[in-house]
């Protein structure tokens, strides 16, 4: 594209006679581009202002050279800014040549004479406008994946043009602007749309997502696979769908932006999540005896959903105890608990074809002071055990210590021995905790310890 415009007064000739002195330093002098802040989209329009900052007047006039990358940009017009024209009591320069298509390169040159009788000039000021350019952009982000932003810039040049230097023109001297400061711009995409979240609960999906750059739609669409669960107002930014059947859905956004009428684009983003309607509430009793065997209720919901679930126990160490089932219904299951290698707590998971659910410390293996043979039962038969173990030396020592340890003083002999036959046989000797329900050893500090 091509702008050229010309205008010749008499002795415009004589004014630029000046491209043969010396050039001096303008340190009194800065150019600038100015253009919007923020990001730039593809297709978009934007202006440019060059802009002169003078401490000095006494300014007969300017040539400005600016460049840009063709890739990137496009010139579509190049105008006189609101100083330029202001010249001669709003009746512009006496002389101005602007060339979009100069011999050195891609850009625009212009040359400016205030007047051509030397009767008017630009005194000192700031923010002048000597320029005003519009651009479009070409560059397409959405050709990088993923979509990152690009740059690009607009930049002062005193190579477009042979004869046109970027100067200031004084009286007797030209001089370069100190400072010729540019235009940076940073191009994204005509816009993208992201799912931020996609989160399944048991029954509903919540959706969210966001958007950058300037929505400009007249719909927004959420699919569930190929339904379509809603239309969304477009600066809706969330969505729950609810009600939903367990199992894999996927999700698709729909949109289209039309920053350029003939380009709309269409948008969309999807994720997959699953509904899994399976939860685990609580289990009871919650506190087992490491020795296993123990009934447990495991309460919750839709445990009836799912074609196939089973139960575990798992701790911190990655000891996974599975749970075999007696029975299922929809809000509770019964299992039984295995043997424990360890005491304390272990954590609750149940894998469906939905996904896993974990319920965190919800069962704890403890043992029971007294119970010393590991028959589940508290009797004669634990005090003979441990008599035999003490005198006659015909059993091996107690797999928990700690029940073994009636008395519950840090040692194993004879007083357990008759601390059990006490309470068994005549019920006059009180046992310590934990007793007759499983549980921790409150007198932890002790030498003796529990399927150590």
């Amino acid at each position: 594209m091509r702008l050229k415009a010309t205008l010749f007064m008499a002795g415009c000739f004589g004014l630029f006679m000046y491209q043969s002195v010396v050039l001096a330093q303008g340190e009194n002098f800065s150019y600038r581009l100015e253009g919007p802040a923020g990001e730039l989209r593809t297709g978009e329009e934007f202006d440019v202002d060059v802009l002169l900052d003078a401490a000095a007047g006494g300014i007969r006039g300017y040539t400005i050279g600016v460049t840009h990358d063709p890739a990137a940009l496009d010139l579509l017009e190049v105008r006189p800014g609101s100083t330029t024209r202001s010249f001669n009591g709003g009746t512009g320069p006496d002389f101005i040549s602007i060339d979009t298509n100069p011999p050195g390169g891609v850009g625009f040159t212009i040359g400016v004479a205030v007047s051509t009788d030397l009767t008017e000039t630009l005194d000192a000021g700031n923010d002048y406008q000597l320029v005003d350019l519009g651009y479009q952009v070409l560059l397409n982000p959405a050709s990088v994946d993923p979509c990152e932003p690009l740059m690009t810039s607009i930049e002062f040049s005193s190579t477009l043009h042979p004869a046109r230097r970027t100067i200031i023109t004084l009286d007797g001297e030209s001089v370069v602007p100190d400072v010729q400061q540019g235009y940076d711009a940073t191009v994204r995409c005509p816009g993208s749309l992201e799912l931020t979240r996609c989160e399944a609960g048991v029954s509903d999906v919540e959706l969210e997502w966001s958007f950058i750059g300037s929505p400009s739609w007249d719909f927004l669409f959420v699919y569930r696979g190929t339904e379509l669960a809603a239309s969304l107002e477009p600066d809706e930014r969330s969505f729950i769908d609810s009600n939903v059947d367990p199992g894999e859905h996927q999700y698709t956004l729909v949109t289209f932006v039309v920053e350029i009428p003939s380009q709309p684009q269409l948008l969309l983003d999807d994720c997959t999540t699953v509904v899994n309607p399976v939860t685990l509430g609580s289990t009871d009793p919650a506190v087992g005896e490491w020795i296993g065997e123990d009934l447990v209720t495991i309460r919750g919901t839709a445990f009836n959903v799912p074609a196939s679930l089973s139960f575990s126990l798992v701790d911190d160490f990655g000891t996974l105890l599975p749970l075999p089932i007696d029975s299922v219904m929809e809000s509770e299951v019964m299992v039984t608990t295995p043997q424990s290698p360890r005491l304390g707590s272990f954590d609750l998971l149940v894998e469906t074809e939905f996904g896993d659910v974990l319920l965190e410390d919800a069962f704890e293996y403890g043992f029971i002071r007294g119970e010393i043979d590991n028959d589940k039962r508290i009797d004669f038969s634990d005090a003979i055990f441990l008599l035999e173990f003490l005198v006659l030396g015909k059993q091996s020592r107690p797999t928990c210590e700690d029940a073994a340890d009636v008395s519950d003083d840090g040692l194993l002999d004879l007083t357990d021995v008759v601390y059990l036959l006490s309470n068994v046989l005549l019920g006059t000797v009180e046992i310590s905790a934990p007793f007759p329900d499983p549980g921790a050893d409150p007198t932890s500090d002790d030498p003796l310890g529990c399927l150590d």
